[in-house]
């Protein structure tokens, strides 16, 4: 028992030297490999073929896709009837002007501060809460009057007159 205690210490004591050895033996198997090394043998590269093989068909057809048929337009026959008149109900002299489209629309109505109320506008997609006076100065329009209970509001301006528009409309 005492000599193996004494291989087990001097095992112990010597640990370093021996991976020091293990190492040298590696690297002398790896100098020797680069001297003895035997040259791989690869085939020469091909030189490139000036005309195709006799055996090559060609390269391949292109695929023309077939133009769909176009479709007769009935549009002519729903849109134009024939016996559809053309005019109006009302006499030539009560005939409303056209609103231009200003790009403006009444969100809603919304309660504001101090019992009062405020218009939510959209111009051109962008909403804005303004008061009885203001101007919404995109198109030029002033704020005249905000009717909470039948949700609708007056705006007038020096060059389209008076337009009036609700919730919704």
């Amino acid at each position: 028992m005492n000599k193996l205690r004494k291989l087990g210490t001097w095992l112990w004591r010597s640990k370093e030297r021996m991976l020091l050895a293990v190492v040298v033996v590696i690297l002398c198997y790896q100098v020797w490999t680069l001297l003895h090394w035997e040259p791989l043998v690869v085939d020469p590269i091909p030189e490139p073929r000036r005309e195709p093989p006799a055996d090559w068909p060609g390269p391949p057809k292109p695929v023309i896709t077939p133009v769909p048929p176009v479709r007769p337009s009935y549009e002519a026959l729903v849109l134009n009837n024939p016996f559809t008149v053309y005019g109006s109900t009302e006499p030539a002299d009560e005939k409303k002007p056209e609103r231009p489209d200003l790009g403006v629309q009444l969100v809603a109505i919304r309660p504001w501060k101090n019992n009062e109320v405020r218009a939510e506008i959209a111009v051109r997609g962008k909403r804005v809460r303004i008061k009885e006076g203001d101007s919404i100065d995109q198109v030029n329009l002033r704020l005249d009057k905000i009717d909470a209970e039948n949700q609708s509001v007056v705006l007038s301006s020096d060059e389209y007159g008076r337009i009036e528009l609700t919730v919704g409309g």
